[in-house]
């Protein structure tokens, strides 16, 4: 055998090598040779318009997406085109369609200008967009996928910002968003109008509603109804009156005549004099014995923070700390050193009177009642970079789970020195914290519940008698009516549904209403009454009946009653003026066709716009292999 090896090695080899080689090509010789003949032009799917997608179709879209995904791009993800190749050959119909494609150099122009913005070279770009292709993708696959990327980019862009007004519209628009309405406002506000009688909810009443809204945030469930306990805290604080200290050094020896001459002597400027024309100590004695009485004064409050501030350091000083948090020890609320005590401390040693301790009660409150505390309420401290009050210490603390990494503050830590609006020093600690949570039982919010449900009866009764309520003012007039109900006559001042200070930005804001504030909805209605009536005649000669009416507010449980008593039309020379901002048009936008164009491009609205209907049943993928392998280079 191996002599037969041996002497025919040569034919054995040239006969073998020619079998590999013919094994190595069949497959690519097997391709193209079908690619003539094979699904290439075979039709998957058929349009109203008598256009065809066929597999060579199906195959560029593939190659193009092929081509794009390298790039992550969020605006085809966004329309969900990147998973489907119908999908995207729709969009690049439409876009081809609108002559938006750039079919000459809008290829090439986009793969300079990524590249650039990649700050990458062009050859670079390329090999990464190839990179994911499959088949005999070529830089021409490159140039067609970004071309037609771009198309469809003007197209979605063209179709969303469209303004779909007409010249008749737009000018009625604006002139109805920019009439100003004067009128008398009655505002029966059912939450705080004990005037209006309502029958005592039951028990089963209070339960329910207790039930329904204990777990929502007061103010952020319907009609403003919610339960939950916010974060609350208890606190003590020590102050030390910016009087007391004044006192102290009232009798300072840098305060006799002889001292504040020499400080005068050596820099007269300083206290207002000009050195030059030789001035008199007794004309400026006053300003320069103030001066320096505040600075005493200043040095010696500084002083004593740093002393409260050095004693806390001291009492913490063998306890364990991470990262800007300390750990306490679990007897700390006994161990402690007392604030209390310190007091008499502060008192001996910078001669003063004895500071003021104080504690907020027995009972949790809430930050926002932290807030209106006398004195400590507003007190604040820059310590923290900003300027920040004892209430955002106070909803900051670290046991209500979100602790500040810039002002860190916990539980049983003395805070930093606090300044008054009046200049005392405030010195606080939290005892104790109480997380947000639903209230236990009815007990614990009942008040708040009666309240509402008392509004809610007070309300109903203001609902249902609007028209009895409207007849009453116009035959006893507005401020009797609103004298009956506890209330007073509330002037609202050319009130707009848009703000002519934001109209040059495109901003669509409307102007408050007197005690129900901001609301688009009231002062909607309000207009559609005022429109009704003559712009061009003074208001005051239209009967009083045509122009006065009842608004009601369920979400705010409120009944407004309205008498229009100044209308001011937007001129035709105000118009002209304001036409000239390209913003203007947000203003008269309808938001209710306004367009979506992950909806107005989606695969199926693109389909049923197009009358696409697949040859081959809903599913498409299958023969995405064979259109792939089959279709022309």
């Amino acid at each position: 055998m191996l002599k037969f090896l041996r002497q025919y090695n040569q034919w054995i080899l040239a006969v073998g090598g020619t079998l590999l080689l013919i094994t190595f090509l069949m497959p690519n010789a097997i391709q193209r040779c079908g690619r003539d003949n094979g699904p290439t032009n075979a039709v998957f799917a058929r349009l109203a318009d008598g256009a065809t997608y066929t597999g060579g179709d199906q195959f560029a879209a593939q190659q193009e997406l092929a081509v794009l995904e390298p790039m992550r791009d969020q605006f085809v993800i966004g329309l969900g085109a990147d998973r489907s190749p119908e999908h995207w050959w729709l969009l690049v119909r439409e876009a081809t369609a609108a002559g938006l494609v750039d079919t000459t150099s809008g290829g090439k122009a986009e793969v300079e200008r990524i590249a650039a913005a990649q700050n990458i070279s062009v050859p670079q770009l390329m090999s990464l967009l190839l990179s994911n292709s499959r088949g005999d993708s070529k830089a021409e696959t490159v140039y067609r996928a970004l071309a037609n990327l771009a198309g469809v980019r003007r197209l979605v862009m063209l179709a969303s910002n469209v303004d779909r007004l007409s010249d008749r519209r737009f000018k009625n628009e604006i002139a109805r968003s920019m009439l100003g309405v004067s009128a008398d406002i009655v505002v029966l506000d059912a939450k705080n109008n004990a005037a209006i009688a309502a029958a005592a909810p039951t028990d089963a009443e209070l339960e329910a509603q207790f039930k329904a809204f204990a777990e929502v945030v007061k103010g952020t469930g319907e009609k403003g109804f919610g339960y939950r306990l916010p974060n609350r805290v208890k606190l003590e604080w020590l102050m030390i009156p910016k009087a007391s200290v004044e006192g102290a050094v009232a009798g300072s020896a840098q305060l006799s005549t002889l001292e504040l001459k020499k400080k005068f002597a050596a820099n007269p400027a300083l206290y207002g004099a000009d050195a030059a024309q030789n001035p008199a100590f007794a004309t400026y004695e006053a300003t320069v014995r103030q001066r320096t009485k505040d600075e005493l004064v200043k040095q010696r409050m500084d002083e004593i923070a740093k002393f409260v501030t050095d004693e806390a350091a001291l009492s913490l000083r063998s306890v364990k700390r991470v990262g800007a948090f300390y750990e306490l020890p679990a007897d700390w609320s006994t161990t402690m050193p007392s604030l209390e005590a310190l007091a008499p401390v502060l008192a001996k040693e910078f001669a003063i009177d004895l500071p003021v301790y104080q504690t907020s009660g027995a009972d949790f409150i809430a930050p926002s009642d932290v807030a209106q505390l006398a004195g400590i309420g507003r007190a604040s401290t820059s310590k923290f970079g900003t300027a920040l009050r004892t209430d955002a210490l106070a909803g900051g603390l670290k046991e209500f789970g979100a602790p500040s990494a810039q002002a860190p503050f916990q539980v049983g830590v003395m805070s930093p020195s606090m300044t008054s609006e009046a200049g005392d020093i405030y010195f606080f600690r939290v005892l104790a914290a109480d997380g947000s949570k639903a209230p236990g039982s009815l007990a614990e919010v009942r008040d708040a519940v009666l309240k509402d449900l008392e509004a809610v009866r007070r309300y109903e009764w203001l609902a249902a008698n609007q028209a009895a309520l409207v007849t009453e003012a116009l035959a006893a007039g507005m401020a009797p009516i609103a004298t009956k109900y506890g209330t007073v006559v509330e002037f609202a001042a050319q009130v707009r549904e848009a703000n002519p200070q934001f109209v040059q930005y495109g901003v669509r804001l409307p102007s408050p209403l007197p005690v129900v504030g901001t609301n688009a909805d009231a002062l909607k209605r309000i207009v559609d009454e005022a429109t009704a009536l003559p712009l061009t005649a003074s208001v005051s000669t239209v009967e009083v009946a045509k122009r006065t009416f009842a608004v009601d507010l369920p979400n705010q449980l409120t009944v407004l009653l309205v008498q229009i008593t100044d209308l001011t039309p937007l001129s035709a020379e105000e118009f002209t003026a304001m036409s000239s901002s390209p913003q203007l048009a947000g203003i008269a936008r309808d938001p209710s066709t306004a367009v979506d164009p992950r909806e107005l491009f989606s695969e199926k609205s693109l389909m049923e716009r197009s009358g696409f209907k697949s040859e081959r049943g809903d599913d498409l993928e299958a023969p995405a292999a064979d259109a792939q392998t089959n279709a022309a280079p």
